[in-house]
């Protein structure tokens, strides 16, 4: 689950949006590359399961550990893409795809000082795509350029022509 739908400061937000979903396929494709098939007990001594497994953790720890390992790049790094499964890990057009994705997701952890603190509001594009179709459809595109492909894209810009009919 996207960590910004457990923040209580975001309460008025009512619905998921496509931003949130993208977010949830993001950390599903983390697990699926991490994901060791023949051997559970090297597959439970990887960072992301010992914390996404941990019973005592609440669901305020998991957001905090999600937010330290996707804002950060450094530690999305050491705790997760080095504990790739190596038909994962060693494919470096999926190490940087997933890079640019975290970067499009979590814009780095940049903190927006003037929207913070009541200054000049910077978001445009989240008041201008509550949705955040536009995030979904950077993301679809940098999936579609790693597998040379242009399907995700492409069917997009198909709902949008059915949109407008």
């Amino acid at each position: 689950m996207a960590p910004i739908l457990f923040e209580d400061e975001r309460l008025e937000l009512d619905r998921r949006t496509l931003g949130h979903d993208m977010e949830s396929f993001f950390a599903v494709i983390i697990w699926m590359a991490s994901l060791n098939h023949t051997d559970e007990v090297a597959f439970k001594a990887k960072p992301l399961v010992i914390a996404m497994l941990d019973k005592k953790k609440t669901p305020v720890d998991m957001v905090r550990t999600k937010e330290d390992w996707f804002y950060r790049p450094k530690v999305f790094k050491n705790q997760i893409t080095d504990y790739f499964e190596p038909a994962y890990g060693n494919n470096i057009g999926f190490v940087e795809c997933l890079f640019k994705l975290r970067s499009i997701l979590y814009q780095d952890g940049e903190f927006d000082f003037a929207y913070e603190f009541g200054g000049l509001d910077n978001r445009v594009t989240e008041n201008g795509d509550p949705m955040k179709e536009g995030l979904f459809r950077q993301c679809m595109k940098e999936m579609d350029d790693y597998l040379d492909d242009t399907k995700g894209c492409s069917e997009m810009e198909w709902i949008d022509s059915k949109a407008r009919a």
